[in-house]
């Protein structure tokens, strides 16, 4: 990877401006193997280098503001550009039709298939101090443009040759559009040995789709929040503090239907239908939540614990998702009738610290309701991808718990060395794989590092 920044700033008593500037190109990833398997076809590596996984990146970051003694206003506009190649034996392609000479013949081209990814985001952040008050608007906008790029490679029904009268271009395999906006507003209230904090925030989401290919369909979503939270600061020891939320949210998804017809069959009659790959679905959801907790603190030891609810919405992939997500060789279902994912959870953290030595452990406890989770199952996909194995968004009671401990010595002010271990185990307690642990769960990890006076280092 080659890259380069220049960062450009300016400050006076109250004024501030920064400029950044960045810029990278890489070449094809290497991989420690000559030979790689889609599902049963072998696919040979030329030199170790995944074909066409090469790409390029550039951003531009402002940053311009006042900062006075009551007043603090600061916009942040950045955008972000890259093109990045597919690996070409995974992406949308037969294995077997790829041309291996083309791709080879550099590791630093980007060939189709392809994405350009462009981030825009304009933000505010003003702050103002009155009296007991700190008074907090943020305020923002952003859109983020990704377009798939791929030779049109027919599956299922779909027509040999693509049609020149379709209006799609005919090497736009999908596109994603978002347009965000959004706004967080806080209020910061000292109260004696309370520190008290509300505020309300509102998001409006509009997401577009095309390409000849589907995933997700178009959606609009809007997001309404308000909450408050209390820090009781009883003695120099002990810190109480409580929370409550409300969020109010409405997701809109628009039908989606193949622009190709397939052969269907009906009282054994065969017939031309464009399938639905997606319906149109209005959902809204409502939730209250809260958390207790408390902090202990002595000389040598750190004693805290929180119990509380989360709430998380089903996302539009979860509710309406119906194709192959080739970032994961996967085809994906979603489930228009999945509800909010509630989690129930404790945390407990303890630390003992002397001059030399400190030990942190912080078990946690989740019990899900609902939770949400991509189910492999046994099917394959045979109409829309290559034999893609088919993922479903399912839903489960789940029992989930864990923790992290971190142990770091210091014998001398020029070194320390530490090592920290997180462990996570669960379950499902409900659904067609009950007691089975559900996919995608992360192992048991250590990381040793160390360090000293000018170098450091770590250990997975």
């Amino acid at each position: 990877m080659l890259g380069t920044s220049v960062n450009l700033y300016s400050r006076t008593e109250k004024w501030m401006t920064t400029a950044r500037f960045t810029i990278q190109d890489y070449g094809d990833y290497k991989v420690p193997a000559n030979r790689l398997y889609i599902y049963d076809f072998a696919v040979d590596l030329h030199d170790n280098y995944l074909r066409n996984t090469a790409g390029r990146e550039t951003g531009i970051h402002l940053n311009t503001g006042y900062i006075g003694n009551r007043l603090k206003s600061v916009f942040y506009i950045s955008n972000t550009y890259s093109k990045t190649g597919f690996f070409a034996n995974a992406h949308g392609l037969e294995p077997r039709r790829v041309d291996a000479a083309m791709h080879d013949a550099s590791s630093r081209d980007i060939l189709t298939p392809y994405q350009k990814v462009n981030h825009f985001k304009a933000l505010n952040y003003t702050s103002f101090t009155l009296r007991h008050h700190q008074l907090e608007l943020e305020t923002g906008f952003q859109n983020n443009l990704r377009q798939e790029y791929n030779n049109y490679v027919n599956h299922g029904y779909m027509p040999a040759v693509y049609p020149d009268s379709l209006s799609i271009p005919r090497n736009l395999e999908r596109a994603f559009d978002k347009n965000v906006y959004a706004l967080n507003f806080r209020d910061h209230i000292n109260l004696g040995s309370h520190r008290l904090e509300t505020g309300i925030s509102g998001e409006l989401q509009y997401n577009s789709i095309d390409g000849w290919s589907f995933l997700v369909p178009s959606f609009k979503q809007q997001n309404l929040g308000a909450y408050a939270y209390d820090k009781w600061k009883v003695n120099d020891r002990l810190l109480l503090h409580g929370a409550m939320r409300y969020d109010h949210v409405h997701l809109a998804m628009n039908k989606y239907a193949d622009w190709f017809s397939s052969t269907t069959t009906v009282n054994g009659q065969a017939r031309q239908e464009y399938l639905v790959r997606a319906d149109n679905i209005n959902r809204t959801f409502n939730s209250l939540t809260g958390s207790l907790g408390m902090n202990y603190n002595t000389n040598r030891w750190e004693l805290k614990g929180a119990i509380g609810k989360s709430f998380r919405v089903p996302i539009a992939k979860e509710l309406g998702a119906n194709g192959v997500n080739y970032h994961y060789f996967s085809y994906e279902k979603g489930n228009a009738q999945l509800k909010p994912e509630a989690s129930y959870q404790l945390d407990l953290g303890a630390a003992y610290d002397n001059s030399n030595i400190r030990i942190q452990l912080h078990p946690f406890f989740n019990y899900f309701t609902n939770y949400i989770y991509l189910n492999p199952t046994a099917s394959h996909d045979y109409f829309y991808g290559a034999g893609n194995q088919v993922f479903e968004y399912a839903q489960a009671r789940v029992m989930r718990y864990g923790g992290e401990l971190q142990v770091k010595y210091q014998p001398w002010d020029n070194l320390s060395t530490e090592i920290l271990g997180e462990y996570i185990y669960a379950r499902q307690l409900s659904g067609d794989k009950k007691v089975i642990r559900y996919p995608f769960l992360p192992g048991f990890r250590i990381i040793k590092h160390y360090l000293q006076a000018g170098t450091h280092g770590h250990f997975h």
